[in-house]
């Protein structure tokens, strides 16, 4: 009987190692899982972000073009021209008409 009692506690000590080296292997594993997860989901995050910068970019360069054709369309000597070309002319002699009555009068 002791034979069989001390096979008892060997094979308990052996389950005991056997959970505990089970145990460590699983948080390994675990962890390494999590770490290729945070990889992956790292590297996913990081292709958004350049496809928002690229965005980014050429909204700038569209705001810049704008704001280019808004001052060159703005300028006086473009207004000038846009008015010759509807018919407006500068005027070669001002008359001023004075009146005796006036036409908006506080009273």
């Amino acid at each position: 009987m002791k034979y069989r009692a001390k096979e008892k506690i060997k094979s308990k000590s052996g389950r005991k190692q056997l959970n505990l080296k089970s145990l460590m292997w699983i948080i390994i594993l675990f962890f390494l899982i999590l770490k290729v997860f945070f990889t992956i989901k790292t590297a996913s995050l990081g292709a958004k972000l350049a496809n928002i910068e690229s965005k980014t970019h050429v909204v700038a360069e569209r705001n810049q073009d704008l704001t280019y054709e808004l001052v060159n369309s703005s300028s006086l000597s473009r207004v000038q021209d846009r008015a010759g070309e509807l018919g407006f002319i500068k005027p070669g002699r001002i008359v001023y008409i004075e009146s005796e009555n006036p036409v908006a009068k506080v009273q």
